[in-house]
């Protein structure tokens, strides 16, 4: 359609000659069905990627796929509830390296549990007292590892020491009993005295 000398529109119309289909093009179609179903491994991980605001290249995740499949996809998994990973690429990298040398499971629990609670505990500018950090600590391994309060106890005494040593914190000993008698006796021995 022509509005004065400038050309406003242009409309095609295709028609079939009717002629017979090619060879190729029902080839075409026949290996289409192929691709229409999906690499799961190839999906999963791209969405889950995506998800953490992060695009992923083919190439990169056919390179994790040695690792596993189902170790990667656990991997990006737990990486949705955490917040402080700065480089998501580096740290699946650094996991999937270091559990081919480590035990997947360790690697993936403990070194994870301890970096995700100093990341909550170097937020505050004061030292931490030993008590608030251990409560604080089995209740939010009951939440991030989606574990009951016995099991989150645990998992902290296994963690405790190497958590109490990158956070500054003095482990407090148990006292005796016969200990705890004499300090009594002496607090109880300088109240006297000072009320004199």
């Amino acid at each position: 359609m022509k509005k004065g000398r400038k050309v406003e529109k242009v409309k095609f119309l295709i028609t079939s000659t009717g002629k017979k289909k090619s060879g190729q093009l029902e080839l075409f179609h026949e290996n289409l069905e192929e691709f229409k179903r999906p690499n799961t491994f190839l999906e999963t991980v791209k969405r889950l990627g995506l998800q953490l605001g992060i695009q992923l290249s083919d190439k990169m995740i056919n390179d994790w796929e040695k690792y596993g499949p189902e170790h990667v996809i656990d991997l990006l998994e737990k990486m949705q509830h955490r917040k402080d990973i700065e480089n998501p690429i580096g740290y699946i990298i650094k996991v999937l390296n270091s559990s081919e040398h480590n035990e997947v499971a360790a690697a993936l629990e403990n070194g994870d549990v301890i970096a995700h609670l100093v990341s909550r505990f170097r937020k505050s500018k004061e030292s931490l007292p030993e008590w608030l950090v251990k409560q604080e600590s089995i209740k939010e391994i009951e939440e991030w590892m989606a574990i009951d309060h016995e099991q989150a106890i645990q998992q902290f005494d296994e963690i405790k020491s190497g958590l109490y040593e990158i956070l500054g914190i003095k482990e407090s000993k148990k006292l005796s009993e016969e200990e705890k008698e004499r300090i009594k006796r002496e607090v109880e021995e300088m109240m006297r005295n000072s009320s004199k």
